[in-house]
């Protein structure tokens, strides 16, 4: 697959905008416990697939550590989508939104990690971005089904 790293990661993007509406669906149909059973399955199954289809395996205990410590992040941040995506005063519009915002966390957090100032452009896409996640937090109310 000959991608640049920007069109993988507008790809991601396409992919992470349309994951909670079937997630939602999903987490209305059964349990937080059985979604994340058939989730993590799906993880597994992809990594396997993966392990197999490659010349080059390399497990080293940094790897690992760095692995497991994802995961500890993940777990907390995909238990609340799985626990208010289906709760009836969810927006999933504004709920989506303000979850897909992440990125502006992390170049923040990247920033501060790797000792480098963001550039003007940079700065002036995450104060925007912050400023939606604010505005759609406090200003938009909670759906009311």
């Amino acid at each position: 697959m000959n991608l640049t790293p920007n069109t993988a990661a507008f790809l991601v993007f396409i992919c992470f905008s349309i994951l909670l509406f079937p997630w939602g669906k999903a987490s209305k149909e059964m349990g937080i416990g059985e979604f994340f059973v058939v989730f993590g399955a799906g993880f597994f199954i992809a990594g396997l697939l993966i392990c197999l289809s490659s010349e080059n395996l390399k497990f080293s205990s940094n790897g690992i550590f760095w692995s497991v410590l994802t995961i500890l992040v993940y777990i907390p941040a995909f238990f609340l989508i799985a626990k208010f995506l289906p709760h009836p005063q969810t927006n999933i519009r504004i709920f989506a939104a303000i979850t897909a915002a992440y990125p502006a966390g992390t170049a923040i957090i990247s920033s501060v990690l790797e000792k480098k100032v963001p550039s003007l452009t940079e700065i002036s896409f995450i104060l925007v971005t912050v400023a939606g996640v604010v505005g759609l937090s406090l200003f938009v109310q909670p759906s009311e089904n």
